[in-house]
């Protein structure tokens, strides 16, 4: 896609989790989705900061895919960083651009020691 051309944004609201250097497995979901870029919150405060590289592991559930359970990897880099509250619990909203992305299969789950998501 060329730069300065629209995304559509997606509101969806998936599990997630997330895997940064440093930092232990980080559970969450996701507020917005698009081809480049994603929004997710995590359901604790968290340290990750801007322009840090993270793993995402987004669970569609067979209502989206018609079939079991898909789970996409996905790689990038985290934009904008925001402490906030919900439901009167702190929490982290991030926005990460992803730069590459893949469908795994269940068996990364295990391997990655991954929540159920």
């Amino acid at each position: 896609m060329r730069k300065g051309l629209l995304t559509h944004q997606y509101e969806v609201h998936l599990p997630i989790a997330v895997r940064a250097p440093g930092h232990a497995l980080a559970a969450g979901v996701t507020d917005f989705m698009s081809s480049r870029d994603v929004r997710f919150r995590l359901e604790k405060p968290h340290t990750i900061t801007q322009g840090t590289t993270v793993t995402l592991f987004v669970s569609l559930p067979p209502e989206f895919t018609t079939e079991n359970q898909v789970l996409i990897r996905a790689r990038g880099r985290v934009l904008n960083v925001e402490h906030t509250s919900r439901l009167g619990a702190a929490c982290s909203a991030f926005t990460a651009a992803m730069e590459s992305y893949d469908f795994v299969g269940p068996d990364v789950l295990r391997d990655q020691a991954l929540p159920d998501l």
